[in-house]
């Protein structure tokens, strides 16, 4: 979702609220969310990126300050670097993403999760051809579809 307030004749419609998560690697011990950032390296999601933006600001809100390592604005890439034991991050669980691989562990931050909310900006519906309105409910239709398996997979 934009930061910013978006055109009186645009329109927002959500697709997926995706949660972050803190992934490590398979062999790092504990739960604790505040103590494994503030003792593991820690691989930024690029503060460039709207995504690290909002880690930036979560890790200032909560005073954490991790022992940064690299910042990177693929997060493909983090999560090979996780998955090879180069440290940890905090990342959206995508939409897309249907398990995390076998060498990585997500951990929940519980109460003080925060998501990234993806969606579509399209004209208002009076404004919009009907090719337009069409192509934004089949993007919702997937994504419901998507987000249905992905409660059933859990």
């Amino acid at each position: 979702r934009p930061a910013f307030s978006i055109q009186a004749d645009l329109r927002w419609r959500t697709l997926a609220c995706e949660p972050y998560r803190l992934i490590v690697p398979k062999s790092t011990q504990g739960d604790d969310w505040r103590e494994i950032l503030s003792n593991e390296p820690f691989i930024r999601y690029d503060r460039a990126s709207f995504g690290g933006r909002q880690v930036d600001r979560f890790l200032q809100r909560k005073d954490v300050s991790p022992r940064e390592i690299c910042e990177l604005d693929e997060l493909d890439a983090i999560v090979q670097l996780v998955e090879n034991a180069v440290g940890v991050a905090l990342i959206p669980e995508t939409l897309g993403a249907r398990c995390w691989p076998a060498g990585i562990r997500s951990i929940d931050l519980g109460v003080d999760t925060f998501h990234r909310e993806v969606g579509t900006v399209y004209r208002a519906e009076k404004e919009a051809g009907h090719p337009i309105m069409d192509f934004v409910e089949i993007l919702h239709a997937v994504a419901d579809r998507t987000c249905s398996r992905r409660q059933i997979d859990r």
